[in-house]
């Protein structure tokens, strides 16, 4: 059965992109409809015919900590998922990170960036010892001021 197909597609689908982002039955449930439909959309679509994926909601986490993922951060407005955020929310949504942080109850200090993408980060400021020459450079201003 070509529905049985798609249904069975489109849970792979929605699985993959929503493993460990805390998404609750219902959320899951529509967006597993939702792919099914667009699915058997493309299908029954005429060859060539350019069809728009209508319907495919992307459903974003429900709570923070959850967004912030081991190789991926995803966005709590629209459910983009990527390395990092600063980028996408200020030119996808026009705010800033700062801005994100207050709206979502997000700590000011939590980087908005993937687990191992902080990690790869704090990685590379100790081999240059950054850490050190910021430490320097702040005492150096207080002396001057």
């Amino acid at each position: 059965n070509m529905g049985k197909q798609f249904v069975r597609l489109a849970a792979d689908i929605v699985i993959a992109n929503s493993t460990g982002k805390g998404f609750n039955t219902e959320q899951l449930t529509e967006m597993l409809k939702s792919v099914a439909e667009t699915l058997e959309g493309l299908a029954a679509a005429p060859e060539g015919m350019a069809v728009e994926a209508r319907g495919l909601k992307v459903v974003a986490p429900t709570d923070w900590k959850t967004s912030i993922q081991r190789n991926a951060i995803t966005c709590m407005i629209c459910g983009y998922s990527g390395k990092l955020l600063t980028p996408h929310l200020k030119s996808k949504h026009q705010i800033t990170p700062r801005e994100y942080r207050k709206k979502f109850n997000i700590p000011a200090r939590t980087p908005l960036v993937s687990k191992a993408y902080r990690a790869k980060r704090s990685k590379i400021a100790k081999e240059t010892g950054i850490g050190e020459k910021l430490k320097a450079a702040r005492k150096a201003k207080q002396a001057s001021s």
